[in-house]
């Protein structure tokens, strides 16, 4: 064997059996499959979720119906989802949303102010989303505002999501390290949900489009930003 080989073979990745007799390429292998398992199911009970809350009341509706129409047991449906208010809150952010996100992220440019990739975001979501995706959107939101504890679910996720922002912000940096980019994810999460509950209870013809409403978002959050920046 010459030198080079010698080489080549100390930094290739070792697939040599663990303690078990199983190689770490197999272990990759099987953990990559579960994570893919995972997310299947969790999504097939956001559909089914969905089914379900456009064809009955959401008091009506029981984790029982949701596991039945998802094809999984209630034991599964609990193994992704604490509760029912905890699928409710969690029923419209899917993995895919999340990569979207990332993606519109990595094209910043470096130094994009956190408010212009929020727009960003904004417009790539309503672009992607069908009309009847957007109206399930809407009556999720009217859904959460007629509930108390849903409510109560909402604010507890609260901690969670404003992690997941700041870590989208800048995934170099752990959340909460730093004050200024904590206040910005919390910025943009109460402006969020609060747009969303304006443009849900607007049931007249002059409600804005769903790219309209980015844009009046975004001026908000500017005219926010305006108010409390020093003279």
């Amino acid at each position: 064997m010459t030198d080079t080989d010698a080489q080549s073979t100390a930094t290739r990745p070792s697939a040599a059996p663990t303690g078990r007799g199983t190689s770490t390429r197999t272990v990759a292998a099987r953990r990559a499959w579960q994570e893919q398992k995972r997310r299947t199911t969790r999504d097939s009970i956001r559909r089914a979720g969905r089914s379900l809350l456009a064809e009955h009341d959401y008091d009506a509706i029981t984790v029982a119906q949701i596991a039945q129409r998802a094809g999984v047991s209630q034991m599964t449906f609990f193994r992704h989802f604490s509760t029912k208010e905890d699928f409710i809150i969690g029923m419209m952010i899917d993995d895919e949303t999340l990569r979207m996100i990332r993606a519109v992220i990595a094209e910043q440019p470096p130094g994009t102010p956190a408010l212009r990739i929020g727009q960003d975001i904004a417009h790539e979501l309503v672009r992607r989303l069908s009309a009847t995706e957007l109206s399930q959107m809407a009556n999720w939101v009217r859904l959460i505002a007629s509930h108390p504890s849903l409510l109560a679910a909402l604010h507890g996720h609260r901690t969670r999501w404003v992690d997941t922002i700041e870590t989208l912000l800048r995934p170099d940096s752990p959340p909460g390290q730093d004050l200024g980019r904590r206040m910005i994810a919390l910025l943009l999460l109460d402006h969020l949900v609060e747009t969303l509950s304006w443009w849900a209870a607007r049931t007249d013809p002059d409600a804005p489009s769903p790219t309209e409403l980015a844009d009046l978002a975004a001026e908000a959050a500017r005219a926010i930003l305006d108010a409390t920046r020093p003279s």
